[in-house]
């Protein structure tokens, strides 16, 4: 880049190009998103100062972010943020960038929880908090136990509680899936466990599978060995009625159901995703 003059418009035009000839997902809101970070402005601001200048050291952190990101850097771990279902998270390698689809758990909970309604419900592996924190964000009469094997996680789970401020209706429990949950108590709990199947590792895009933590992703050779070992135990954790809703890959439309015993849950129901893909299972405890 020299030690030129650069305007928004003209670092717009090249980032764009620069991150399209690398094969990098959305160029155009990636570049978008990183200036934006470095200008500390909103996207659209972006387009209000179209032939705004930039000095030397906004330039020279601009140009550092584009070429980490077409290193394979995701674009959320770089800027520290990523929305969730209309809110800001903080986001880093310590826990499994949120993605859009996970937002329709949230919506099928809040169905089924009216507001009001004092519910007591749980997000196991929670990550960095999207699902329980939106639920507590969203009802504010009902307290939420948010759980993680990782202690990392958690803490920026914490973290996000405190953003939110919703730290005083949530309790963060670190242990294996179900342990750390209470018995009989729950209204409703989600988990958006790790789903990937072992075997597709190697076709994962470098941004995912070099930068997000493994222990997120990985869920055994068909992907659904931590629902095997989570849903048998889970009935005794919710009050009779109570709902369980969980997400897990396209390619577990049938087999995600049939893990759920009838003897436990009743209206055992796939639902899609914006795409039209099954993306996660509902269903009530007997």
């Amino acid at each position: 880049m020299g030690t030129r003059t650069w305007t928004i418009r003209e670092l717009l035009l090249w980032s764009r190009g620069f991150f399209a000839e690398r094969n990098v997902d959305s160029p155009r809101l990636t570049a978008e998103l990183l200036l934006s970070f470095v200008l500390g402005c909103p996207r659209i601001r972006l387009y209000a100062d179209f032939d705004r200048p930039l000095d030397q050291a906004e330039l020279a952190r601009f140009k550092s972010l584009v070429l980490r990101r077409a290193a394979g850097e995701p674009a959320q771990y770089l800027v520290g943020r990523q929305d969730f279902y209309g809110r800001p998270f903080k986001v880093d390698p310590r826990a499994l960038i949120p993605r859009p689809e996970t937002e329709l758990v949230a919506e099928r909970v809040l169905r089924e929880v009216p507001k009001g309604t004092a519910a007591l419900l749980a997000d196991v592996g929670c990550g960095c908090g999207t699902l329980g924190l939106t639920l507590a964000a969203e009802r504010p009469d009902a307290r939420v136990v948010l759980t993680d094997v990782s202690p990392d996680a958690l803490q920026l789970a914490r973290e996000n509680a405190v953003l939110l401020d919703v730290a005083p209706r949530v309790e963060m429990r670190q242990g294996d899936l179900a342990a750390p949950l209470a018995s009989g108590v729950f209204d409703a709990i989600v988990a958006n466990l790790p789903y990937v199947p072992d075997g597709e590792r190697a076709t994962l895009p470098i941004h995912i599978v070099e930068h997000e933590p493994h222990l997120a992703l990985f869920g055994g050779p068909d992907g659904l060995d931590l629902y095997r070992r989570f849903l048998p135990a889970l009935p005794r954790h919710l009050r009779p009625g109570g709902l369980v809703v969980v997400e897990h890959g396209a390619e577990h439309g049938e087999s995600a159901p049939a893990l759920f015993d009838p003897n436990d849950w009743t209206q055992v129901t796939v639902e899609q995703d914006l795409a039209g893909l099954p993306r996660f299972t509902s269903a009530h405890r007997r």
